[in-house]
């Protein structure tokens, strides 16, 4: 098991933290260095702020979403925002899974969890956490002009997603690749599972994969940002989680300014 963390130099204030290695060295790796993982909207702003070029377009990884597989007839698909990804509660376990050629397969609880907050409409499952993907609506091409017609795309990039339609447009993609597991293997498993997400490098198309079975890759990917610092130094792990309102402001600060949020005292960060 190797861990590889790397430093990006700052960006305008924004300390990126990328780690390689397998999925529960790579979480243990941001964690270790203040960050959370971050998300498909938080990723997509990132490429859309730093650029082609940018390590972070350049390089794949895995996000804070996870795509969860009903066994049943349906064969529906449950795509999970961080705080109801059950790959997230425990990491090492679903390593140890894929290292036995096994599935993380979900708990009666969980499953009935996740189907209770699921959305059929991105913007509602955006509130819940969860997003229904129906089998018939799966596509597995998706221009990059209808991203965010696509109900996917539109729940994993959320207000980037028309931003990051362009950026890739701009980077000569047409189109995006859109994996998922098939129905049938679905259907054929003891009980309902979990594959982790992620997104890969331009160089590829920027696909999109849901159906990422092997969390033991020591050459994985994941990676973070600390963007601000709160009262005593304990950083803000990732970009856009105190809202668009918020960034604003913080985004409007002179490096050492200072302003008060909800009983926090804000400051913005000079490059190092």
């Amino acid at each position: 098991m190797t861990k590889e963390v790397i430093k990006v130099p700052p960006t305008d204030g924004f300390d990126i933290v990328l780690v390689q290695g397998s999925f529960d060295t790579g979480l243990a790796g941001l964690a270790e260095n203040g960050v959370s993982l971050w998300n498909a909207e938080d990723f997509a702003r990132l490429r859309v702020m730093l650029g082609t070029s940018h390590p972070v377009s350049q390089r794949w990884s895995w996000l804070a979403e996870d795509f969860n597989y009903m066994n049943d007839a349906d064969a529906d698909i449950l795509i999970a925002s961080g705080a109801y990804n059950p790959l997230l509660k425990d990491p090492a376990s679903a390593v140890q899974a894929h290292r036995a050629g096994k599935e993380v397969f979900l708990a009666d609880v969980v499953a009935r969890d996740l189907r209770e907050r699921a959305e059929t409409d991105p913007v509602r499952a955006r509130a819940s956490g969860v997003y229904l993907l129906k089998r018939k609506d799966v596509k597995s091409e998706i221009p990059v002009t209808a991203l965010g017609e696509y109900g996917p795309t539109r729940f994993l990039f959320g207000e980037q997603v028309t931003p990051y339609g362009e950026f890739l447009q701009k980077a000569d993609i047409t189109s995006v690749p859109f994996y998922v597991v098939d129905a049938k293997h679905a259907q054929k498993q003891e009980s309902h599972f979990s594959r982790a997400f992620a997104v890969y490098c331009l160089l590829d198309r920027s696909p999109l994969f849901g159906d990422d079975n092997d969390l033991r890759d020591d050459d994985g990917r994941v990676g973070g940002v600390r963007s601000y610092a709160r009262e005593a130094g304990a950083a803000e792990s990732s970009i856009g989680n105190e809202g668009s309102r918020l960034e604003g402001m913080l985004k409007a600060l002179k490096p050492g300014e200072t302003f008060e949020h909800e009983g926090a005292v804000y400051a913005r960060l000079a490059k190092r």
